[in-house]
């Protein structure tokens, strides 16, 4: 399977907010960064961080497989690692 770049994660992360009907400024207060930092993660102009993403995907209710491949990790448990498992 191929690798998906910085502009199928930014799509993914703008399907996922607009899917949830939330406003750009919920959710870049939720991340704590400025409406247009987030604009900039939904445009492939700026990557997220780990942690950033974590968030997102779960706000999102994403699926983490899909959010892995997306950002080249080789496995869930790489970005899951520090997520309690309750909340897995």
């Amino acid at each position: 399977m191929s690798k998906m770049t910085l502009p199928m994660i930014s799509s993914l992360l703008l399907d996922g907010r607009l899917n949830k009907g939330l406003r750009e400024s919920e959710v870049a207060s939720f991340l704590g960064v400025s409406v247009a930092t987030l604009r900039e993660f939904e445009s492939a102009e700026r990557t997220p961080t780990l942690s950033q993403v974590k968030k997102l995907a779960g706000l999102y209710q994403l699926n983490m497989e899909t959010v892995v491949k997306a950002l080249h990790f080789d496995s869930a448990e790489t970005l899951l690692r520090d997520v309690p498992i309750k909340e897995r």
